[in-house]
């Protein structure tokens, strides 16, 4: 007989019971809804959230979305409690044929159930998640959204609410002692490492309040006494009671979470602080009341939004979103997460932990894959806490905030201690100095944490005296190291801190010679590794993860988009290109560089970063590109994505070498979400892949690198000659060397003294005078004194074509500038020298030709919205037409249409569409001079149209009319 809808959901109900623990998942419940005779399919309770019904149907469901709108507002007879999200799911027709016996085991290997997720209080009011269509997984991904969907944005909301009143009104107490008393804010000061002012003082109201939090967590247990039980016959909390019994909880451990509180505590003056204890107690029961402690997706959503209000933190964090994608695809799923000593072996280190947020993202993923296989995360919990989960910060309160995200997975299990430290940073009194983390590049790093989140080490004998504790973590003995590391530069080139003489070391208000001697050693530190001191200390980062990760364990990384392409980045790529696999870079292609960001406020372009450590070196290398329409909007949209990401991969994703067909496409729903592609990865060069919306215009530039014409796939694939710059030129001077000083540069640069200057410079950038590839020069150079024999060898490379260092696509119009005089060039323009001059001027046109852009965009670093930048020694890998192999009446040809159109001016790059100038160009190049049939016209204005397309071409700049 067919299976019924009625076994389907008890069948259903039993998985799901056995993937979460502390949740009860009924089948054909007996008792429905108040005043209701409807019954819900399947019930899914767990104490201290939400229900979530479950509504199915076999396929075709014609019915099922109704049926799951209906349910919304309704309340379980059982206790009352309101329905506030529904999953409807769409059962494959296939399951009617399953046997009662083979049902569930079929369930639980299912990849085809359609599901969507419906929240809010009534069905006119309901949020469809996806907007429309359908997700499509499996038994975890299933389980995963019902788990995510017991905790209600209003509950959330309101307990947001309640953190955010209380820590405010207790700042403004704190406010009034530090107007009365102002070293109390020194030493809140010292103790947070950060200057005082509104925000430190909320954020150590919130460390307070954190510790009345886990202090009711830890009462009845080891004696620890609750904060009611603390008050006295006044019904007021004495500082010092509180300071003493949170020294009682110090001496079982929860140094991170309760030794800066304490210090902050002591610092109040009494009176104060009787109003802040006061205050912040009957907030943390509040949070409480609101099931803070019943739900780990609640407390640690409470947290990152206390880390997402800039009131609270000026610093950079991880998005959610990002941290759960960056989770997902590094933690696949796998048969044996279901083995408890798989999981307690399994050690999780991130280096720069600042909010915690990646570290709680995987734990929690970790536990997730534990409880779907049959497990139980929270006995494991302390056996996690203390000896697999791996924390450091210069930060104290980074690391308060760390050890506040993970313990909250289970907030009622206790533990005895944690491996989280902060580390101490810049000179100490040795007058040595310390990197925090960074000190464990070292061969030799015998690293004190400081007392603030470790605990000492009491030995006996003699009499009782603290040792510092030594952080001991050998090489290679983490499974996954995850991070957002501080993308700070050592070297200073101007911008918001061109005032600090090396940023990277600048924290705590570090001296110039202190930072200058920090950079000496990290320089050292990161000599044998993939760091570059150009590339800045996030490449010191990435060498400490492939130190510390073990062979086939994981690196997930938050790095900036520039370490795909940047030349100082190039020893981090071929780190990876031949020593890992399974490599998988993901970008977003936004049209502001805040759009392509995975990190709060950096404002710049990012990627995510996750690889395997292979056992031994390769040489032919690929790896997996997904490029995202935008960023994911919430957790549970970043964990379908890194779904629908692996299930790319278990198909087998198309290449860049398939021709212009497009990635394969990642849905959401009935939303295409993004690309994925499978790339070589060069041990040496660049990965091109980065931050593009058609993925189609990736492989024809690929191809056009190689020497292929591939426009669509209607055309046959042509031969044309390409070329290195570097191989049919050379590059002049970089202007460090023309006119820096310090003795460096040969010139001084200035406007035009003279009306035929004898050495005229083209050295910055103005898009209203570079629109025709005729460009004047802008200055004049002079000589300075005893440096006549080095300005002799620079004049020599004087040339008539430029390259554009720093094409700004939606606002100039031009790769390769051309001078009608030999010009010095500069900073934006630096000389491309040529042995045949007729080779200069085919060089221009080909360069501000569509595919001389496409060939310059490709190359290009993609970090700033409508921007891409070739550095000088860059150029010498781009891709180019090879003017060499043209015949005189080729370059003759060349000639003329340089002659007819060098002074006619183009619009910016972004409006190549509709530019007649651009057109002519083009047609003239492809036809009149290299001889291909003009029926390729079309298929290149659809690549041209394809091109400015692009977010990281317009910038989110609409075209204009005109020039």
């Amino acid at each position: 007989m067919p299976t019924t809808e009625a076994e389907m959901n008890t069948a259903l109900a039993e998985v799901l019971d056995g993937m979460r623990r502390r949740w009860t998942a009924f089948g054909e419940p007996t008792r429905g809804f108040t005043g209701s005779a409807k019954r819900p399919d399947v019930l899914v309770v767990e104490q201290g959230v939400a229900p979530v019904v479950v509504e199915t149907e076999f396929l075709p469901a014609v019915t099922v979305e109704q049926d799951a709108l209906s349910r919304l507002g309704e309340r379980l007879s059982v206790d009352g409690a309101e329905v506030l999200a529904v999953v409807a799911a769409r059962v494959p027709e296939r399951f009617r044929r399953v046997s009662q016996a083979k049902l569930r085991a079929e369930l639980r290997t299912a990849r085809d159930l359609e599901y969507a997720l419906f929240s809010g209080e009534t069905a006119g009011s309901a949020q469809r998640f996806p907007p429309s269509g359908w997700l499509t997984g499996g038994m975890g991904a299933f389980a995963n959204i019902i788990h995510k969907a017991a905790v209600p944005e209003s509950a959330v909301d309101a307990a947001v609410r309640h953190l955010e009143s209380g820590v405010s009104a207790a700042a403004n107490i704190l406010g009034e002692a530090v107007e009365f008393r102002p070293d109390t804010g020194a030493y809140i000061s010292e103790a947070l490492k950060q200057e005082d002012g509104l925000q430190t003082r909320r954020m150590a109201m919130a460390i307070v309040a954190n510790a009345f939090v886990f202090q009711e967590n830890l009462a009845g247990s080891f004696g620890i006494r609750g904060a009611a039980r603390l008050r006295n016959d006044a019904n007021n909390l004495i500082p010092s009671d509180v300071a003493d019994e949170w020294k009682k909880i110090l001496d079982i451990n929860y140094w991170p979470i309760f030794d800066i509180a304490r210090e902050i505590v002591i610092s109040i003056p009494t009176s104060w602080a009787v109003r802040i204890l006061d205050r912040l107690s009957r907030t943390a029961l509040d949070l409480i009341a609101e099931g803070v402690t019943r739900s780990h997706d609640l407390s640690g959503t409470v947290f990152q939004r206390l880390v997402a209000d800039r009131k609270f933190l000026a610093t950079f964090y991880t998005r959610p979103s990002a941290a759960s994608l960056l989770a997902a695809l590094a933690i696949p799923e796998r048969e044996d997460w279901g083995d408890a000593g798989r999981v307690k072996e399994f050690a999780i280190a991130d280096f720069a932990c600042g909010t915690g947020t990646l570290l709680s993202a995987a734990y929690q993923r970790i536990g997730q894959m534990h409880e779907q296989a049959g497990g139980d995360s929270e006995t494991l919990h302390p056996h996690m806490m203390e000896h697999a989960l791996i924390g450091m910060d210069v930060m104290p309160s980074a690391v308060h905030l760390t050890a506040s995200m993970i313990a909250s997975a289970h907030p009622e299990s206790t533990f005895e201690g944690t491996r989280l430290y902060t580390l101490p940073y810049g000179r100490q009194p040795a007058q040595d100095y310390a990197l925090g983390s960074l000190d464990l590049l070292s061969e030799d790093h015998a690293i004190q944490p400081l007392f603030r989140t470790s605990a000492p080490v009491r030995v006996e004998g003699g009499g009782s005296q603290e040792v510092r504790q030594v952080l001991e973590l050998q090489p290679e003995s983490c499974d996954l190291v995850i991070m957002n590391p501080p993308f700070t530069r050592p070297t200073n080139h101007g911008g918001v801190r061109a005032n600090v003489p090396n940023p990277a070391f600048a924290a705590f208000g570090t001296s110039k010679d202190d930072q200058d001697a920090m950079a000496k050693i990290a320089k050292e530190l990161g000599r044998a590794t993939c760091a570059n001191g150009n590339a800045g200390i996030a490449s010191h980062f990435t060498a400490l993860a492939d130190k510390m990760v073990k062979q086939d364990g994981t690196v997930a990384l938050v790095l900036p988009m520039v370490a795909l392409q940047g030349m100082s980045w190039q020893k981090m790529r071929a780190m990876f290109a031949r020593r890992y696999q399974d490599i998988i870079v993901v970008t977003i292609a936004g049209a502001k560089s805040h759009d392509k960001s995975f990190s709060a406020d950096t404002g710049i372009g990012e990627l995510l970063l996750v690889a395997r450590k292979r056992e031994s070196e390769t040489l032919h290398n690929r790896g997996l590109f997904v490029s995202l329409r935008q960023r994911p909007r919430n957790t549970i949209e970043a964990s379908e994505i890194g779904e629908a990401v692996r299930k790319a991969i278990s198909q087998g994703p198309r290449r860049i070498e398939d021709g212009p067909y497009g990635g394969s496409p990642l849905f959401f729903g009935d939303e295409q979400v993004g690309e994925v592609l499978d790339c070589p990865l060069p041990s040496g060069g660049q990965w091109g892949v980065a931050g593009i919306l058609d993925l189609s215009v990736a492989q024809t530039a690929y191809a056009l690198a190689c020497g292929r014409l591939e426009f669509s796939a209607e055309l046959p694939s042509v031969s044309i000659p390409i070329s290195r710059l570097g191989d049919i030129a050379s590059m002049g001077f970089l202007a460090r060397d023309i006119n820096e000083g310090a003795g460096r540069g040969a010139f001084d640069i200035h406007p035009p003294y003279h009306p035929v200057p004898d050495i005229p410079s083209l050295w910055n950038h103005d898009a209203r005078r570079e629109r025709a590839m005729i460009v004047e020069p802008d200055g004049e150079a002079s000589i300075r004194i005893g440096k006549e024999t080095r300005a002799k060898e620079i004049l020599n490379t004087r040339s008539h074509a430029h390259h554009n260092a720093e094409f700004r696509f939606n606002s100039q119009s031009l790769a390769v500038a051309y001078t009608e005089r030999i010009t010095l060039g500069g900073r934006a323009w630096p000389n491309v020298v040529f042995e045949n001059p007729a080779h200069e001027i085919a060089f221009t046109l080909w360069g501000n030709s569509t595919l001389g852009g496409l060939c310059y965009w490709w190359r290009s670093t993609k970090q700033d919205a409508g921007r891409g930048a070739i550095s000088f020694t860059s150029a010498n890998d781009l891709p180019t037409l090879d003017v060499r192999a043209l015949e005189e009446a080729q370059l003759d040809a060349a000639r003329r249409v340089f002659d007819a159109l060098k002074s006619k001016p183009m619009r910016p790059f972004n409006e190549a569409v509709g530019d007649p100038i651009r057109e002519d160009l083009d047609r003239a190049l492809l036809v009149d001079v290299l001889g291909f049939d003009a029926s390729i016209m079309g298929a290149l204005e659809t690549l041209r149209r394809k091109l400015c397309a692009e977010p990281s071409i317009h910038g989110g700049k609409k075209p204009r009319e005109g020039v």
